[in-house]
Order: C-alpha cells, then structure tokens, then sequence
C-alpha cells in the first residue's frame, strides 16, 4: 500500500469537473481557450462594427434623411459659407472613425493611400489652395474635410476587397431605397414635393442620381447571387421605380443608357470570332444614334420638358467660364467660387439674372476652384483608376 508523506495529497489535484446524466465528467476551459474565445469573440464584434460604419458612412454621405429632416423642421441656414454644424460634426465623426479604423491596419491603409498619389495631389492642391483663395478659412476648413473624406476612402480600400465592399453599398442603397419608398406612401409630406418624389433626399434629382447607383449595384449583385435573389431583382426594380418617380430626366437617361449596356457586359464573355462583329455593329448604332439625337436634339429634348439651353444650364456654365478665364491656371481657391451675392460668383448672378449655388457640373465646378491643373489632375486620377 502506498502511503503519503506527511503534508501532501494521496492523488494530484484534478481540475473542478461536473457531471451530465451520462456519468462523464465535463473539465473547466482552460484560462488558454477562455481567452482565444474571447478574441474571436472581440474580433467578430469588431468586424461588426466595421460593416455597419461601412454601411452607414455610404448611407450618410449621399445625403440621405439628415438633411430633410434639417430641412423640414427649418434648422437649415441659408449662408452658404456657414453650412450645417450638425451636419459638420456627423461628418467629422465618420472620419475620425475611418481614421482609427484604418490604423488598426496601418500599413495597408497606407498603402492604400499611397497608391492613388494623383488624388493626394489633388487634395493638397485644395489644400495649398489657401494661400490664393478668396475666402481662405473657407477653404481651410473645407479643404480638410476634403482630406477626411479621402481617408474614409483609404479606409474601405484597404479593408474590403471590391466584391466584399459592393456588397455593402449596396445595403445602404438598398436600405434608402426602401426608406424613400415608404416615405413617399406614407409620409408624402416628406418623400413628395410638388408632385415629384425626393424620398429622403431633399431634392428629386438627388433622389434620381442615388437610386441610378442602387439600381446599378442591386442588378450587379443580382446577377452574382445565388441566394435570395429575388430580394435584389425586386429591390434594384424598387430603385429604377424611384428615378421615374423622381422625373429627374438626366437619371432616367442614365438609367436607360445602363439598361442598354447590359447586353454589351454579357457580349465581353463570347468567342472573339462572335464578340468583334457585335462591337462594330454597336459602334455604328452608337455613332448613327448619335448623329440623329444632335440632328433633332431640339424636338428630343422638348418630350422630357426641356429646351436646348438644360434648363437655363447652359447659360450658367458660359458666365462660369468667363470667370475662369480670368484665373485659368489655380482658380479661385477650393470652395471659393460660390460665395453667393459676394466674390466671383456675384458676376455670374448679375449675368444669369437669378441666385445659383453651383454650375450644375461637377468639372466646371472643379475648374473654377482650382483651375485647368485641379481639373486636369482630376481627370488623370480618374482615367488612371478606370484603367485599374
């Protein structure tokens, strides 16, 4: 028999064990397992986190529900330099988030980063911009939230690969397409304004573009999916509904101009012996189809309620020009053409005879606040990503 020394145990200590009906004893985790759960648990929460900042920060940066509800309870101002400080401080937030994020992977973001140089160009033109600018704390202050908005694009650049990130867009697009929906049903006071639908956008035309870009990247997730389907058929058709509804007539044509597209993207995966013939026959359509829309554009363009001047467009973009011709290298500093009833943009209200709040086009626009170098470095970013 064996016997224990004075002041030890007959037998090792055990770890505490329960038992089931079965009769088999069940050992604690080790303090090891317990924390490796614990990290798969933070991480899952994290990856949580991320997905729903992704999808909120697409959601709030197409302008989407804040501003309408600003607008209709009339804490909107009217000083274009002021702005919004609750719309400032949501902004603000995301990228400071985006930015702690981001570091959490640093040297992918950087990399990231680094690898769009041109639009860092860009931003730092916008930047230096204030040592010319008309209203140089203007373009500070909006010349650094130029800067966030491009690190909240790192971000997601280096976080998601591009499959992985179309998906999130489109929740969020998917999610205020059917907001704007049920607003206009239900709510029309909000989704409707003079029997054209905004959703919850304030203008219709913000509704049309934004629901363009659903219905594109519903139907490409609709062509990809192999489950629930019919989910994204229906909530890209809810999305084409809305730019009808919202009558904005640049949108439909879009919209229109995707639709017929989409043979083409089919077409890129036949044989060549098949896909050349069907290029050149749709480059002739395209040229021919061309050369009658300019041979009637007049009558064409009088079916949508427009004339040949788009709604007085055209006419803004001539005085625009005209003042970017006296500073056609830099421009007028970033966010420091349209000042209202003060600096250049006084001209182009004196010539056009009524209050405008931008050109009606994203490169004119470019053009006036940093010049032929800020759209010309715009441009190349632009061509250079395409190509990737």
């Amino acid at each position: 028999m064996m016997i224990a020394k004075p002041g030890t145990r007959p037998f090792p200590r055990q770890p505490m064990a329960s038992r089931h009906g079965d009769g088999a004893p069940v050992v604690e985790p080790s303090g090891e397992s317990r924390h490796e759960r614990m990290r798969a648990m933070l991480g899952r929460l994290l990856r949580a986190a991320e997905a729903l900042f992704v999808v909120l920060a697409v959601f709030l940066f197409s302008h989407a529900l804040v501003p309408l509800l600003l607008r209709k309870s009339g804490h909107v101002t009217s000083d274009l330099q002021e702005g919004n400080a609750l719309m400032r401080n949501i902004f603000l937030s995301l990228q400071v988030l985006a930015v702690v994020f981001g570091m959490m992977r640093w040297r992918e973001f950087m990399r990231a980063l680094l690898a769009h140089r041109l639009t860092l160009a860009l931003v730092a033109l916008a930047l230096a911009s204030v040592l010319w600018s008309q209203a140089p704390d203007l373009t500070l202050r909006r010349s650094i939230a130029l800067l966030g908005s491009t690190l909240v694009g790192a971000y997601l650049a280096c976080r998601y690969p591009l499959r992985s990130l179309v998906v999130w867009v489109g929740t969020a697009f998917g999610l205020a397409a059917a907001m704007s929906l049920v607003l206009g049903v239900l709510v029309p006071d909000y989704g409707v304004s003079g029997g054209m639908w905004r959703g919850i956008y304030t203008h219709k035309n913000t509704l049309g573009q934004m629901m363009v870009l659903a219905a594109v990247v519903l139907f490409l997730l609709w062509k990809d999916a192999t489950r629930h389907r019919w989910i994204l058929l229906a909530a890209s058709g809810v999305a084409a509904l809305l730019v009808v509804l919202s009558t904005s007539t640049s949108a439909l044509l879009f919209l229109i101009a995707f639709g017929a597209l989409v043979p083409l993207y089919a077409a890129l995966s036949w044989k060549q012996t098949v896909l050349v013939p069907v290029l050149c026959f749709m480059m002739v359509l395209g040229v021919g189809t061309a050369t009658v829309l300019l041979a009637y554009s007049e009558a064409l363009v009088s079916v949508f309620g427009k004339d040949l001047t788009l709604t007085g467009r055209t006419d803004i973009w001539e005085a625009v020009f005209s003042s970017i011709l006296n500073r056609p290298w830099l421009g007028y500093g970033f966010s420091a053409f349209w000042l209202g009833r003060s600096g250049e943009s006084a001209e182009v209200f004196r010539t056009v005879g009524y209050a405008v709040i931008h050109s009606h086009n994203g490169f004119i626009d470019i053009a006036a606040d940093l010049g032929f170098v800020g759209l010309t470095l715009f441009l190349a970013g632009f061509a250079s990503t395409a190509a990737r």
